[in-house]
């Protein structure tokens, strides 16, 4: 089933149209699962400071940034290519 629907994609989008979908979903961060969704999409966009705290309520990272909800959504977008951001995702609560 998935194949049909990838060849009728194939054949009603153009190719260019198809990659930037599959880059936007591939690239796109997964957030831990005990983070709430709402509290990213709540970030500015603009600069300041973030913490991440893990369960016990006790900052596991601070970081400070001019794009403060873009860096913050890149610790969890590169979380798998780097150990840090592995350790950092698995256990950020908040």
């Amino acid at each position: 089933a998935i194949y049909q629907f990838w060849c009728d994609l194939q054949a009603t989008l153009p190719a260019e149209t198809l990659q930037v979908a599959v880059q936007e979903q591939t690239t796109r961060p997964s957030l831990p699962p005990h983070l709430d969704a709402d509290i990213v999409e709540q970030l500015p966009k603009g600069y300041g400071v973030y913490l991440f705290f893990a369960e016990n309520r006790l900052p596991i990272y601070v970081g400070k940034s001019n794009t403060l909800r873009q860096r913050v959504l890149s610790h969890f977008s590169s979380d798998h290519a780097i150990a840090k951001e592995m350790s950092i995702s698995q256990q950020v609560r908040d």
